[in-house]
């Protein structure tokens, strides 16, 4: 409140004490002071929103929200109709690697066939089909020329949340140009609002010299993942000891394409030069057999530092199977790990 302000009340009353006392007063002096307090009032209150006014100012509200929302959220009808398109490609493509677990994957129709293409200085890059769960992001590709750069710093792949994923494997057939790369796993949470990727591919090399950057990009390719199918962890108290050297299965990863399994040691695995050179004559490190069966399940891949290593096997189904450390630094094993996966 303003000097002015504080003047008014007085200012009031002194005004009808004069016209009370003048012999004739006419009537309508008091409604005017009456009046003419209520419209100070009046400037000082605020002023609610007509119901027409708020009506417009909400909609204009929700349709900003649903802007953001249609920027975060992929559309589901995109996501359907990619599910229905046909996969024989993929499955030629499958067919081309010797590699395990890959042919399974991709005749089960697991992989959503996709047609996304970028063109940069004459090249083209298709992204064929893609594959996403809770263990691995698995992106087929094919190309005009030249051949896919695994490198970490070459390709990396990104939701619209700003998780950025680099390749871990890579395999690539130079006479049809085409290949996959598999990516770590999308945190979970964004499979909620849905997934938009994007696949940047800054250089692209030959089979020859594949470090070399011989056709400059980038390659950019967009498209809307399909959400995974379920996937469940189990707890598994599995440990066992020797040679001085203590392993601990300590849960494993169940998904449509893949199990992945923690393990952890006493001491970390030290490879040296010598011991790596020796290791190229030794059976695998890591085994996974069902019993009963006596089936070798195929390793993925083997990743880890320190005490802790991860290891990525084809799917395990029900029933009773044991993780055999073969050899651990200079120790020859073995050190065997029952493990049970339930129904």
């Amino acid at each position: 409140m303003t000097r002015h302000d504080d003047q008014i009340p007085g200012l009031e009353s002194r005004l009808r004490k004069h016209y009370r006392q003048l012999p004739k007063v006419e009537a309508h002096v008091e409604q005017w002071l009456t009046n003419a307090q209520d419209r100070h009032l009046d400037r000082r209150r605020p002023h609610r929103l007509s119901p027409l006014v708020r009506t417009a100012s909400a909609l204009v509200a929700l349709g900003g929200l649903v802007g953001v929302v249609l920027h975060w959220v992929p559309r589901a009808d995109a996501l359907a109709w990619a599910a229905t398109r046909h996969t024989p490609i993929l499955n030629r493509l499958a067919e081309s690697f010797d590699l395990p677990g890959l042919s399974a994957l991709v005749g089960s129709q697991k992989v959503t066939p996709l047609d996304v293409t970028a063109r940069h200085n004459g090249i083209t890059v298709q992204v064929m089909g893609a594959y996403a769960d809770s263990a691995q992001t698995l992106v087929f590709l094919r190309t005009t020329q030249g051949s896919l750069l695994s490198l970490p710093q070459q390709i990396t792949l990104r939701d619209q949340f700003g998780n950025s994923l680099f390749p871990n494997t890579a395999a690539w057939n130079s006479q049809s140009h085409q290949g996959y790369v598999d990516f770590s796993a999308l945190p979970s949470w964004v499979w909620t609002p849905g997934v938009r990727l994007t696949l940047t591919i800054q250089d692209l090399g030959t089979m020859t010299n594949p470090a070399k950057n011989v056709y400059a990009g980038p390659w950019q390719l967009r498209w809307i993942q399909a959400p995974p199918r379920a996937s469940r962890t189990i707890s598994v108290h599995s440990q066992t000891h020797a040679h001085g050297v203590t392993f601990s299965l300590n849960r494993i990863l169940l998904a449509p394409s893949a199990a992945v399994l923690h393990l952890s040691s006493s001491t970390p695995l030290n490879i040296t030069p010598a011991i790596a050179k020796e290791a190229k004559g030794r059976k695998p490190q890591f085994t996974i057999t069902r019993i009963g069966t006596g089936k070798t399940i195929p390793l993925l891949s083997a990743s880890g530092g320190g005490t802790r290593t991860t290891l990525m096997s084809n799917p395990l189904s029900p029933g009773q199977y044991v993780l055999e450390v073969s050899w651990w630094n200079q120790e020859n094993g073995p050190w065997e790990l029952p493990f049970t996966v339930p129904r």
